[in-house]
């Protein structure tokens, strides 16, 4: 059973790494506009909005590159930080939205266990609906069940997620460019 898990973590951190690491670490770009990237894409997968973050990515992207060129960033890697939030996260992470906000809003009497909100997150489920109405019949719902709270709550987790990101991102690259010239300038005839 250890070994199985053992197996299973290794396969998680190589898919994790080839996904959301080497792109950032291969990019060509400046390590602003690539950390940038990872930040727009944390903001927006820790919001509750999955299954239409990519779609808000490409829009913001499409904005802030019509409007506001300087702060361009690059579009692949925002995308891919999105899928932080997925199909099998998107319930712990909107728990953690919903009790954060209604912590925000003083409503302490509303606090729930898991147990309890996933029980009701379940019923927001439309398993008799093609893939794309069900996500988008599911979001409506959702709102309409958590609303303010999930939205209010969800703020903080993505201005901090984003911070983190960059800041994190932006090291990341620096060291990694900065490892890569020293190695090439060691190395004869590179």
């Amino acid at each position: 059973m250890l070994r199985k898990f053992s197996s299973y973590s290794a396969r998680l951190r190589s898919a994790l790494k080839s996904r959301l690491v080497t792109p950032i670490l291969d990019g060509k770009h400046s390590v602003e506009y690539t950390a940038r990237g990872v930040a727009v894409g944390l903001f927006i997968a820790l919001t509750p909005t999955v299954g239409v973050q990519i779609l808000i990515i490409a829009a913001l992207w499409t904005v802030v590159r019509t409007l506001k060129p300087d702060w361009d960033f690059n579009l692949i890697v925002a995308s891919a930080w999105t899928l932080v939030t997925n199909v099998l996260t998107v319930a712990p992470a909107y728990y953690v939205f919903v009790q954060t906000g209604r912590i925000m809003l003083g409503r302490w009497d509303n606090l729930r266990g898991y147990d309890a909100y996933v029980t009701r997150f379940d019923k927001t489920e439309f398993p008799d609906l093609s893939w794309y109405e069900s996500i988008w019949r599911q979001m409506v719902e959702v709102f309409d069940v958590f609303g303010l709270p999930m939205v209010i709550g969800c703020l903080p987790w993505a201005i901090a997620g984003a911070w983190i990101g960059y800041v994190w991102s932006f090291r990341l690259i620096t060291r990694h460019r900065a490892k890569s010239a020293a190695h090439h300038a060691a190395t004869p005839g590179t």
